[in-house]
C-alpha cells in the first residue's frame, strides 16, 4: 500500500514540490466578476495582482466542492492506496468540510485502505511546509503503518508556526478573515501588523510604525526559534523583502535549505501586497 498526499491550493505549495513529492493539490476558487477561476490552474498570481492591485477588483474565494474531493479521493482509492490529506484551518475555510463531505460519500473503504483528513489550523506556507515533510517522512520510512504515518503528520503539525508581516489590514478586513487582529483595527492606517495564527483563527503578535521594522521583527523571531528543523519564506508582491530573512535564517542554519514560495490568488485575496512570511517547523 502506498500512501498518497492530498493538500489544497490555499496551502501555496511551489508546483515543482508538489511535483517532485507526488502531492496532489485541490484548488479553490476565486470569483472575480462573474467569472469564477480555479486557483492556480485558470489564474496565475500576476495576473490576479493586476485585478486587485491595479483594477482594484476585491475577489471572493470559496472552497473546493466535496465532489471536487470526491473525484481525487476515489481515484486514489481505486489504485489500490490511502490518503493522508492536509488542509488549511477549517475556521477560515470550509476546504476541510468538503474533504469530510467527500471522505464520507466514499463509504466503507476496501480493506487496509484508509484516509486521515488533518485540519492544520494554519493557512498558507505552513499548511505546504507540513506537507512536504510529511511526504519525506513516507520516502524515509515507507515500511511504517498508515497510522504512523498520520502519527508523524500530527506531530509535525503540532511543531509548526507561521507568522506574517502585512502592509495593510485592508484585506483581511474586507474578505472577512481578520480574526482576532480584528483588535488592531483602530489603527488600520498606522501600523505595520505581525500576525499569526492560533488555534486556526488569525492573531496579532506585535505591531510596528513600518514594514520594515515588521520584517525586522519576522527575522528576529527566526533567530530566536530553537532548534528549526524546516523554514519557507513567501512573499506576494516583492520578493526582495525576503532576503535578510532567508540570509540570517543562513547564518544560525547552513544545514535547512529554505524554501521559497508565493502567496497565490486565493490567500493574496486577504494578504494585500507586500506581504511576506514565515513558516518553521520545530525539530
Amino acid at each position: 500500500m502506498t500512501i498518497i498526499l492530498v493538500t489544497d491550493s490555499a496551502s501555496d505549495i511551489p508546483p515543482e514540490l508538489a511535483k517532485q513529492h507526488g502531492i496532489r493539490v485541490i484548488p479553490l476558487n476565486v470569483m472575480i466578476n462573474d467569472t469564477t477561476f480555479k486557483d492556480g490552474i485558470d489564474i496565475q498570481i500576476d495576473e490576479f495582482n493586476k485585478y486587485m492591485f491595479e483594477e482594484d477588483i476585491l475577489p471572493k474565494t470559496s472552497q473546493p466542492s466535496p465532489t471536487e474531493f470526491l473525484n481525487v479521493y476515489q481515484e486514489i482509492i481505486n489504485q489500490g492506496d490511502s490518503i493522508i490529506s492536509i488542509h488549511i484551518s477549517s475556521k477560515v475555510s470550509g476546504t476541510l468540510n468538503s474533504a469530510t463531505q467527500a471522505k464520507a460519500m466514499l463509504g466503507t473503504l476496501p480493506e487496509n485502505q484508509f484516509i486521515e483528513i488533518i485540519d492544520t489550523k494554519l493557512a498558507s506556507i505552513p499548511v505546504a511546509l507540513i506537507a512536504i515533510e510529511v511526504a519525506q517522512s513516507l520516502k524515509t520510512n515507507p515500511d511504517w503503518d498508515f497510522q504512523a504515518q498520520v502519527s508523524v503528520a500530527e506531530t509535525i503539525t503540532s511543531k509548526t508556526s507561521v507568522y506574517l508581516a502585512i502592509d495593510t489590514l485592508e484585506y483581511l478586513e474586507k474578505g472577512g478573515r481578520i480574526g482576532k487582529a480584528s483588535a488592531l483595527l483602530g489603527s488600520l492606517l498606522r501600523i505595520k501588523p505581525i500576525l499569526s495564527m492560533s488555534d486556526g483563527e488569525v492573531v496579532p503578535i506585535s505591531k510596528s510604525r513600518s514594514l520594515s521594522q515588521s520584517i525586522q521583527r519576522l527575522t528576529h523571531i527566526a533567530q530566536s526559534a530553537d532548534q528549526l528543523h524546516a523554514v519557507a519564506i513567501i512573499y506576494n508582491t516583492n520578493d526582495t523583502l525576503l532576503d535578510e530573512i532567508e540570509h540570517q535564517i543562513a547564518l544560525q542554519n547552513p544545514e535547512i535549505t529554505v524554501i521559497r514560495s508565493r502567496f497565490g490568488p486565493v490567500v493574496g485575496t486577504y494578504v494585500g501586497p507586500n506581504a511576506v512570511g514565515i513558516a518553521m517547523i520545530t525539530k
